[in-house]
Order: C-alpha cells, then sequence, then structure tokens
C-alpha cells in the first residue's frame, strides 16, 4: 500500500505526493546490535518559597534571569494589581519553574515569568507598559482606596548613619 500525503509547500492544490514505503530502522543500521542505551539526564526537581524581597534581590543582581527567548510582558494593569493583590491576601500563586545553567549557576525563569516580572514592575513603582504608577486597579476596596502603591525605601545601612 502506498502513503499518500499533500503537501502543501511544494504541491499544487490536489496534487498527490507519493512517499517511499517504511524503512526499517534496525535493517538501515544493519548493526545487529539489539543493545537500549540507558537513558540519562540531570534533572533535579525541588520546592522552594522565596520570601518575596528575596526574590526581587535575586532578579535585581542577576542570580535569577528571564531570558530572551520567553515572550514580552503581557499583563494587564489590572491583572498584575490582581497577582499583588493575592500576595498581600496570602493566597497560594502558581509557581514559577526555573533551570539552573551548569557553568553559571544562573537560573532561567522557564516558566512563569509573567509573576516575577510583575513584581519587578510593583517593586520599581512604574507599570512599565503603559508608564504609570503602579497603584493597584481592579482590587477589593481596603487596597484601592489607599491607593496603594510602594515607594522604595532607601536601603536600611543608608538609614542608619543619618
Amino acid at each position: 500500500m502506498e502513503a499518500v500525503a499533500l503537501l502543501p509547500e511544494t504541491a499544487g492544490v490536489g496534487d498527490d505526493i507519493v512517499l517511499p514505503p517504511e524503512i526499517d530502522i534496525d535493517d538501515a543500521l544493519g548493526d545487529g546490535d539489539d543493545t537500549t542505551m540507558p537513558l540519562r539526564n540531570d534533572i533535579t526537581s525541588y520546592g522552594a518559597d522565596y520570601v518575596v524581597d528575596v526574590l526581587i534581590r535575586r532578579l535585581e543582581k542577576g542570580d535569577i534571569q528571564i531570558p530572551d527567548f520567553q515572550r514580552g510582558y503581557v499583563w494587564s494593569h489590572k491583572t498584575a494589581s490582581r497577582f499583588i493583590e493575592s500576595l498581600l491576601l496570602g493566597l497560594p500563586v502558581p509557581g514559577i519553574f526555573l533551570s539552573r545553567e551548569g557553568e553559571t549557576l544562573k537560573h532561567l525563569v522557564i516558566d512563569g515569568q509573567q509573576r516575577p516580572r510583575t513584581l519587578e514592575l510593583f517593586y520599581d513603582g512604574v507599570f512599565s507598559p503603559t508608564n504609570r504608577a503602579f497603584s493597584l486597579v481592579g482590587v477589593q476596596p481596603r487596597f484601592a482606596v489607599m491607593g496603594l502603591c510602594l515607594i522604595p525605601l532607601p536601603p536600611l545601612s543608608s538609614q542608619r548613619q543619618r
């Protein structure tokens, strides 16, 4: 029986392309060795709960990085505000998935990068997609009435020197 496929890149509309019969990989290799190589990987998984300011510091220092292959920031101001509200209320939030680079030991954000980016924006005090102050919008009245906005404070060491 012939296998028939339509490949739009190379075929005209309605043209059939006849593919060769299936090739047996074992026959093609012809080495007669049925030994299976063991599957090896270096994946280690563990859970870690970071305090928000520690996570922010690690992002600022570059210990945790959001790689270029990640999509851009897409959350609306309201969605970002609701995420911050969830943290203020102590609600559980989804985690982020990090991968540690072998040479540098830095962590790359593989999944969940909208959350750390939102924390960075909130700590910076500017919702950069709109270039406006990052005050909470669309949240419970007790947070919205306050117009809650994080105002960065100088480091503790400079406060003590005064």
